[in-house]
């Protein structure tokens, strides 16, 4: 009796030590349904299913059990299998543009009005017309206003999340590349934070790194761009040679065709109007698709990260573009004298190269940085 005395201790004693509070489960429905987003997500997990919402939401920073805590609630509220199973009687019965042709003409609520009576449940019926209504972007959350801010997010199929200008149009488009494990979420709230008015003509895309098992992360499988082969116990700064290269170009070309895309598409086949920017291994990527791009972009920044090496850059791209790289004087990764050394030599010509210091900075993006990285591109589109 004692043994299984404890064990039931212990075991109760695991469970509340992993299960997510309920307090940090509330403060995100709060939020979702602030930002005016509760109806979309439900929208967008009954459309891609539990397990892809589950890698979004973790993409967002979230922990595992806090995304099962929402989806639990998501599947009760919305009524995700009676809606879905509604949805396929209409898709089945070919209605499914005749509806949504009549809710365009109509409106929401007179769709209500004329699908929804006598149906056994009406919250149903309402959740399968809203999400006919969102049928636009398929595999996507609808976009939706960002409180105070000049964007719209989206978040793509595959997890890369784009900030759309309210009015749906843009002159310029800003990628920027995550760090190691950071996921792409982490920097929407930077973004949505830039309050000048010309910014209302970028179009922001944070792409996600492919999921991959990194050494240099303890062998787990995590969002990262570069593959660094480094053992769980070498603490040692970032070192080039750790570098999978072949894997490195393979993963670039996602981005490449993110640029190519754009450019032809929006841009006019105007490159200066692309911008390229990066955190750490992501400012690293961010660099080696600058300097192979045949074609020369608007401009790169650099948040603490170096220029590889190997990186067989074009000589017209190394001398002619415009790059802020910014460096923490406290950077563990990459140390400030080494790391400025490096740019230096490996871009030696450039004129348009501006290096900005940060002594009290460590291996981050504060809000100082982001200013600095706000006005150099600013100034390069009125230039």
């Amino acid at each position: 009796m004692i043994k299984y005395g404890l064990f039931y201790f212990l075991f109760c004693l695991l469970i509340q030590n992993i299960s997510p509070s309920d307090n940090e489960v509330q403060k995100l429905i709060k939020k979702l349904k602030d930002e005016k987003k509760w109806d979309d997500v439900g929208a967008f997990v009954t459309k891609n299913g539990e397990i892809f919402f589950l890698n979004v939401c973790e993409a967002r920073g979230y922990t595992s059990l806090v995304c099962h805590q929402i989806i639990k609630r998501i599947v009760q509220e919305f009524n995700v299998k009676e809606v879905k199973s509604f949805l396929k009687r209409i898709k089945n019965a070919g209605k499914w543009k005749e509806n949504l042709q009549y809710i365009k003409e109509n409106g929401f609520n007179s769709a209500v009005d004329k699908f929804c009576i006598g149906f056994s449940t009406q919250t149903v019926c309402k959740r399968a017309l809203y999400y006919i209504m969102k049928d636009g972007d398929m595999g996507e959350i609808p976009s939706n206003p960002i409180a105070n801010s000049l964007f719209m997010e989206e978040v793509k199929s595959n997890g890369d999340i784009h900030l759309i200008p309210l009015s749906g149009k843009y002159k310029y488009v800003f990628i920027f590349l995550h760090g190691l494990n950071t996921p792409p979420g982490r920097f929407v709230e930077k973004f949505c934070e830039l309050s000048d008015p010309i910014f209302g003509s970028f179009k922001i895309i944070i792409p996600s790194a492919p999921r991959q098992i990194v050494d240099a992360h303890n062998g787990q499988l995590i969002n990262s761009w570069l593959s660094l082969h480094r053992s769980k116990e070498d603490r040692s700064p970032f070192e080039e040679e750790e570098i999978d290269f072949k894997e490195l170009i393979k993963t670039s070309s996602k981005i490449k065709k993110i640029i190519f895309e754009e450019v032809y598409y929006k841009l006019h086949r105007d490159y200066s109007k692309i911008f390229i920017g990066g955190f750490s291994e992501g400012a690293c990527l961010a660099y080696h698709i600058g300097l192979t791009l045949k074609n020369i972009v608007g401009g790169i920044v650099s948040f603490c990260g170096i220029p590889l090496k190997k990186t067989e850059k074009l000589p017209d791209n190394g001398m002619n573009l415009n790059i802020l790289a910014i460096l923490g004087g406290k950077d563990s990764m990459f140390p400030l004298n080494e790391a400025k050394h490096q740019i230096k030599s490996l871009i030696a010509g450039n004129n348009n190269l501006l290096i900005k210091e940060f002594p009290f900075s460590g291996h981050e993006v504060t809000d100082d940085e982001i200013k600095e990285m706000k006005s150099f591109i600013l100034n390069k589109i009125k230039e």
